[in-house]
């Protein structure tokens, strides 16, 4: 079976704070709250979501071995 390739629904992202950025989220102990960071010197990066695990990863290994790319 051939493993299943999705894109990615939500990519990443960097976002350059400027004066216009709302307070940001952040984990606070067992809570959270929002903080206002500073213009111009912040950046806050949003990871995409994850991909798909393998199906049959010892299958993708044992493929990759035997099929190495750029190999002639």
């Amino acid at each position: 079976m051939k493993d299943r390739v999705r894109p990615t629904p939500r990519p990443g992202m960097v976002l350059e704070v400027d004066r216009s950025t709302p307070p940001i989220l952040f984990h606070h102990g067992e809570g959270f709250r929002t903080e206002k960071l500073p213009a111009g010197r912040s950046r806050v990066i949003y990871p995409a979501e994850p991909l798909l695990g393998l199906a049959d990863p010892e299958g993708a290994i044992r493929r990759a071995l035997l099929n190495p790319i750029d190999q002639d």
